[in-house]
């Protein structure tokens, strides 16, 4: 994890000192080695100089629309899949669920537990491994008691995506290999011991796999004007 930090760090100093010639990076293989690419082949002792490894290409990230030869192949492609996204939905403190598609409890607060997502409820409402619904009875869960399923890992596919869920399509959301299922929405991506972005919905599930879109959490905060809350390193204080 402390490679994929060192990577977006390297990255994004690396995106300064180029310019307009920095063209994407990415880190691959089981060493998480960061790659840079660059639209000059003067910035390879550059890049590789930061530790990363250069390779040119012929166009930048900038895509806007000019009168290219006809004989030049298109930038981009559109590909056609048979994912159908979802939007996922929100747990709230207060709403109704239902136990094994039966007795009625109330949600108490949302919480995590090793950044798996949940919500803390009364303990009589239902025993370990008992099945639970929304309001509108759309599969959460089951009852954890002191267990956890578990890290949920993938892989970044795009940046700046849009996804169109029925309801309306959302720009700017990234997508991922990392499995999601109702009740997700507002989860946490994180790489690392960074804050990546918060969960907006997905196709397939965590049974069979599928793909996941999630809100990059920079443009939220600046937004709304926040700032994330982290915890201390162990050496401070």
């Amino acid at each position: 994890m402390s490679r994929e930090a060192d990577a977006v760090r390297i990255a994004a100093e690396l995106e300064k000192k180029l310019g307009v010639r920095f063209a994407g990076a990415w880190v691959s293989g089981p060493l998480s080695r960061l790659t840079v690419a660059t639209t000059s082949s003067l910035d390879a002792q550059t890049i590789e100089a930061a530790g990363a490894e250069a390779k040119v290409v012929v166009r930048g990230l900038d895509l806007s629309p000019r009168p290219w030869p006809r004989s030049t192949r298109p930038l981009v492609t559109v590909r056609t899949t048979k994912d159908r996204p979802r939007a996922l939905y929100d747990v709230r403190g207060g709403d109704a669920y239902y136990i094994d598609e039966g007795a009625r409890c109330s949600v108490g607060f949302s919480v995590t537990k090793d950044a798996q997502g949940g919500f803390a409820t009364a303990g009589h409402c239902g025993k370990p491994g008992a099945t639970t619904t929304g309001f509108n009875k759309v599969a959460q869960g089951t009852f954890r008691s002191g267990s956890t399923t578990g890290w949920h890992c993938g892989t970044v596919e795009e940046h700046g995506t849009s996804v169109d869920y029925g309801e309306g399509t959302v720009s700017g959301v990234t997508r991922s290999t990392v499995c999601s299922e109702p009740g997700d929405s507002g989860g946490s991506f994180l790489s690392g011991d960074q804050a990546q972005g918060v969960a907006s919905g997905g196709s397939g599930n965590c049974t069979e796999g599928g793909v996941s879109f999630h809100q990059p959490i920079n443009p939220l905060l600046k937004a709304y004007g926040l700032t994330l809350t982290t915890s201390p390193s162990k050496g401070d204080g």
